[in-house]
């Protein structure tokens, strides 16, 4: 029979490892989306996807997830720098 984990067997130990996954997932779509999507970066600060990403750098039994969590804050630090200098060039202009 199928459990929640949809292969059979221990629900917890599905579960457990489908956590993995669901983490290289998730930094993958947000390292994907924030490029594209520049207006999200007020939501990931919102919903403190930075954090998040941080704590997974420490994951060293899951490089991969390390790897797109460090990716996706690199594009977070360059969306902001981004802003930031946008920022600046506007209040130069400023008389």
């Amino acid at each position: 029979a199928l459990t929640a984990g949809g292969t059979g067997g221990s629900g917890s130990k599905d579960s457990k490892d489908a956590i993995p996954q669901l983490q290289l997932d998730t930094a993958r779509k947000i390292r994907s989306l924030l490029p594209r999507h520049r207006d999200l970066l007020p939501y990931a600060q919102e919903r403190n996807w930075i954090p998040l990403l941080l704590s997974w750098l420490n994951l060293h039994d899951r490089p991969a997830v390390q790897v797109e969590a460090l990716l996706a804050l690199t594009n977070i630090a360059e969306l902001c720098a981004a802003q930031q200098g946008g920022f600046q060039q506007s209040a130069a202009i400023q008389p």
